[in-house]
């Protein structure tokens, strides 16, 4: 059983389609929108930004396996659905086209056009969300990001065991599946107890990826 990264979650679409992003608010528009609900949404997509972002700075094996790259490309992936799903909210209760505007530019290889997006959100944010936005997007740098993840969720980067560990044990189905897959790769012995914890877990290819993983570690002795 092996992951397919075309299985990875897309996060294109209307603002009124990110509204079913957990955010609770009614497929409406804008004006449906509860601006409490979209701050814990937007909570929510840091953290998962933070947890990726963390992750992804583990040093891969020099020789990765197929289930190892995939695992890299997950992660980085998620790191940029992450931002993408934080911008979309602020789209429900910020004007969109603006917000639209600045994500593209935030996002940007441009300085000058980065630089004009970041002073937007400054002034435009409201605190409870520049606080948890400018951090993400502003000129402090990976380093910063990685000292925030530690402060703000107790993330700290570990090895490329502990890696998997806290991948297997988190909330975020995709990344599981991967991180079964490369445990069963590498026919991991110590992760065993985890692989078996997800086998009864609700989604499908969470589940049938560790049944894979548990064979392959059984079978590799």
């Amino acid at each position: 059983m092996r992951c397919s990264a075309a299985a990875t979650p897309r996060t294109s679409g209307s603002p009124t389609e990110s509204s079913r992003l957990r955010t609770g608010c009614a497929p409406r528009g804008r004006a449906w929108c509860s601006r409490a609900l979209v701050t814990e949404g937007i909570e929510r997509d840091v953290g998962n930004y933070l947890f990726a972002l963390v992750h992804r700075r583990v040093d891969l094996p020099r020789q990765g396996s197929t289930a190892e790259r995939l695992f890299a490309i997950a992660l980085e992936e998620r790191v940029e659905q992450s931002l993408n799903r934080v911008f979309r909210r602020l789209g429900l209760i910020y004007p969109p086209a603006n917000i639209a505007a600045a994500y593209e530019g935030v996002t940007s290889s441009n300085t000058r056009l980065k630089g004009n997006a970041v002073e937007y959100l400054e002034n435009a944010l409201a605190p409870e969300h520049r606080g948890l936005v400018l951090p993400l997007v502003d000129e402090r740098g990976e380093g910063e990001r990685m000292r925030l993840a530690q402060q703000r969720s107790a993330i700290r980067p570990a090895g490329y065991e502990q890696t998997l560990e806290a991948v297997l044990q988190s909330d975020d189905a995709w990344l599981r599946a991967c991180a079964l897959f490369v445990a069963g790769s590498r026919r991991e012995r110590s992760l065993l107890p985890l692989v078996e914890s997800n086998l009864s877990t609700l989604n499908v290819l969470v589940r049938e990826t560790a049944s894979w993983a548990r064979l392959a570690i059984a079978a590799g002795g």
